[in-house]
């Protein structure tokens, strides 16, 4: 997941943060960029590694609404999904109308836009850790059902074939796998 954030804005900072402490929580890599000192190199190589863009809204007519720019640019629908977090500053640019630009685009939400309404609590800095954790297991369990899918077809009729009374049994020992089959005599 990458995670662009403004420095000195509003509390773009701290909410990034919140967001970040949940999906690391669930296992899930965070890359976390400054939109005031990310270059495009920076974003290109970003979204490269990247399925999920988190933003957060930078300030109307700024270097880090330029890098903005050059993320919507640079995301692509097959991809990358994405989710706006509110960054609670005087002058940002509303959340709706990055999700309206992204969603123009063809990109797909990974989690409804983050907004606050008033000032920044601790049960607003809550709420972001939740809806970053919520979006960690789903990120994760996404790969665990993957990984299920791709077990060995070869020795799954093995041992669908092996007989009630038969056990593989196997061990690592030293770094040495080894693997028997045994039968119980009862």
């Amino acid at each position: 997941v990458a995670l662009f954030w403004v420095s000195g804005f509003g509390s773009s900072e701290r909410l990034a943060q919140s967001f970040a402490h949940g999906l690391t929580s669930s296992g899930v890599n965070v890359e976390m960029h400054d939109l005031n000192a990310v270059d495009s190199f920076e974003i290109t190589e970003c979204l490269a590694r990247s399925t999920v863009l988190s933003i957060c809204t930078p300030p109307l007519e700024s270097n880090a609404a330029n890098a903005v720019a050059n993320i919507f640019a640079g995301a692509s629908p097959k991809h990358h999904k994405f989710v706006v977090l509110d960054s609670c500053g005087e002058g940002q640019q509303p959340v709706a109308l990055l999700v309206n630009k992204l969603a123009e685009q063809g990109i797909e939400e990974a989690a409804r836009p983050m907004t606050v309404e008033g000032k920044v609590t601790m049960q607003v800095l809550q709420g972001f850790e939740e809806t970053g954790l919520k979006l960690g297991k789903s990120l994760t369990q996404k790969d665990k059902a993957t990984a299920a899918k791709k077990t060995d077809k070869d020795l799954s009729k093995a041992l669908g074939r092996i007989g009630s009374s038969l056990y593989v049994v196997t061990a690592t020992k030293l770094g040495f796998r080894h693997a028997m089959v045994a039968s119980w005599l009862t």
